[in-house]
């Protein structure tokens, strides 16, 4: 048995339609999807809240106003876990990465899907990191090179898809403590004596396909635009931090 679990952020109804398109599929493949839907989609988008409480494949939990993006992470985590058997394969991922891997490389995804072991962290290959901006790809790699050096293992600590059982994934929840994208970071961390990892081309970028632009032209904007840097120094900088900090801790008592 496998399900998805999706925190869903989309107060602009870009995301929706592509689940629209993507939900028959999704019925073949998932056994349901778990679905954390931020304050501001709730706010924002009465269409995608009454689309996902009206079919049952979805398993949905709104968050309060005052959450933060972290607890909308937990909350859908937690909702998978206390609604799944032990041995349910969970498939942590967003809603934007599954549609474009669907609509673009839906062999590779599905099989890929699965291969059975857990935990297992899907990595963007060299292809999948061409398509991105360069600054993109420079700012995520800082954080896996700090993983790599201080840790001894490469592993990409701003993923975009996840599998682990919902037991494994109980095991690491009350050790989850950050509310901002570092809770990212953590879960790898968390997981990293044991995590497995594939690199894979069905994780390309997916914003030009996603909102209708060309490529390169929207490529070549985003590694000029100085509102990419801020975007990505905003999460960056405080995964690096905590990548330094769990490394003192172990050294603290080693």
């Amino acid at each position: 048995m496998t399900s998805l679990v999706i925190p869903f952020h989309d107060p602009n109804n870009v995301e929706t339609k592509f689940l629209k398109q993507i939900l028959p599929i999704l019925k073949e493949n998932f056994d349901n999807a778990f679905v954390s839907i931020t304050p501001k989609t709730v706010a924002m988008n009465a269409e995608a809240v009454s689309f996902l409480k009206e079919d049952s494949f979805f398993v949905v939990n709104e968050n309060a106003p005052d959450s933060l993006i972290g607890d909308h992470f937990v909350a859908g985590y937690k909702n998978a876990v206390e609604h799944s058997k032990p041995d349910q394969i969970l498939h942590l991922c967003t809603s934007d990465r599954l549609a474009f891997a669907l609509l673009n490389y839906k062999d590779s995804f599905l099989s890929d899907m699965n291969q059975g072991s857990t935990p297992t962290l899907f990595m963007r290959s060299e292809t999948a990191w061409a398509t991105h901006p360069t600054n993109y790809r420079a700012a995520e790699s800082m954080v896996t090179e700090v993983g790599k050096v201080l840790f001894d293992k490469t592993l990409d600590f701003t993923w975009c898809h996840l599998t682990l059982t919902a037991s494994q994934l109980s095991n690491i929840l009350p050790s989850i403590t950050a509310r901002d994208l570092v809770i990212i970071a953590q879960i790898v961390f968390l997981l990293k004596d044991v995590i497995k990892t594939k690199s894979v081309d069905w994780l390309s970028w997916e914003d030009p396909f996603i909102f209708g632009k060309d490529s390169n032209q929207y490529k070549a904007e985003r590694e000029s635009d100085p509102a990419e840097l801020e975007k990505r120094m905003f999460y960056v900088l405080p995964e690096i931090k905590y990548l330094f900090e769990e490394y003192s801790k172990l050294k603290s008592i080693s």
